[in-house]
């Protein structure tokens, strides 16, 4: 029983599927890898951490069928030391074993387990709770890139380590927070909503793999089904199941300032610059940068650290009719959230009052990002 395919291809398919069996897990299976093949049209290499389920369709010429387990990273690690010039040969042997080899000499032998251990790949229904969206992935990728990183980092947290995926105005939009920043991008895909349901909540774990894989099919429209417990694309490719996460999404539009005025307009990119400079002279303890508008048309930066010194810094803006202000911003979330803009510009939607900082491409731009400012 043996395949016989190119080298590169393999490794390819392994890139996508070695980082979830890498994963810790309770069970030593799942640091394996299902390899499928039965013939060149039917042949899959498959892996789970029973949160993110991926399958990868691969035509290897089948001389026999294969049907077992191996460790996914060893059996990657074999792969990137073989030549790229000779096909790799893997034959299946008894106890569900495998032998890797490259002609004239290389050869590996791979302990497995058997395929019946291995949670199976899930499968889906669709009915009128399921939610589908069609979008490019281009698209999906950029939408991940500026919401995924405002999402909470901390799991028990679990509600708001995760992406929302909900609609406005029957298109799919994107929102994250963690209680401190907010993002939220609205794509050009419609979406309508299952009656009761008010939106899902992606696990931001599943959303950077996600983001991880899209470049792999930039010039695709994708199909993506929600199910009440899963969110499905497959292509001709590929197939991924990600489990979705029971619970409320806060009401976000509470914290977004429903009808902001008076901004000022800056270059983005000078302001991001500025607050990276301003920012070298913070450290863990205190990440807060001084922003300072006192009637010109120049913001001042600046930070002040006992332990290492001060910095200032200053950079042109068109101030428009906005009032005077002094707040303090968290550096990082600033960096973030100014990086996950595309716009040459930003609106700046500033007051002294306390209350959330926004940031817009436009003044009718549906996309925006906020900011809570830190206490004095």
């Amino acid at each position: 029983m043996s395949i016989v395919i190119d080298q590169q291809t393999l490794q390819k398919q392994l890139d996508f599927l070695v980082p979830i069996a890498k994963q810790r897990s309770p069970l030593p299976i799942l640091e394996n890898i299902v390899l499928n093949m039965e013939s060149a049209a039917t042949s899959e290499l498959y892996t789970s951490n029973l949160e993110i389920y991926v399958k990868s369709k691969i035509n290897p010429n089948v001389i026999q069928p294969i049907k077992t387990t191996v460790k996914a990273e060893k059996l990657y690690e074999i792969l990137k030391n073989m030549r790229t010039d000779t096909p790799v040969e893997i034959s299946e042997l008894s106890r569900n074993r495998i032998l890797v080899s490259q002609k004239p000499s290389t050869q590996f032998t791979l302990n497995g387990l058997a395929v019946e251990d291995f949670p199976s790949f899930p499968t889906h229904t669709a009915s009128d709770s399921t939610a589908v969206i069609a979008i490019n992935a281009k698209e999906l990728l950029d939408t991940l890139n500026a919401t995924t990183y405002a999402a909470a980092s901390d799991t028990s947290r679990f509600n708001l380590n995760a992406v929302f995926v909900t609609a406005r105005d029957n298109k799919a939009i994107f929102v994250t927070t963690d209680g401190h920043r907010l993002s939220l991008r609205e794509t050009s895909s419609d979406i309508t909503l299952p009656d009761g349901i008010k939106g899902y909540l992606l696990p931001r774990s599943s959303a950077i793999y996600l983001a991880k894989w899209l470049p792999r099919v930039a010039d695709e429209t994708l199909n993506i089904s929600i199910y009440a417990k899963a969110f499905s694309i497959e292509t001709a490719e590929y197939s991924l199941s990600m489990r979705l996460l029971d619970g409320d999404y806060p009401d976000f539009n509470r914290v977004i300032p429903s009808n902001p005025t008076n901004p000022f307009t800056v270059n983005r990119n000078e302001l991001l610059a500025a607050v990276r400079r301003v920012g070298l002279m913070t450290n863990d303890r205190g990440k807060g940068i001084h922003l300072i508008y006192d009637g010109n048309d120049k913001l001042d930066l600046s930070a002040n650290n006992p332990d290492l010194g001060e910095a200032t810094d200053s950079i042109a803006i068109e101030a428009g009719n906005v009032a005077n202000f002094h707040v303090i911003m968290n550096k990082d979330y600033l960096v973030e959230g100014l990086s996950a803009m595309t716009s040459e510009k930003a609106l700046v939607y500033i007051d002294d009052s306390g209350g959330p900082i926004l940031f817009k491409s436009s003044a009718d731009d549906k996309n925006l990002t906020l900011v809570m400012p830190m206490r004095m």
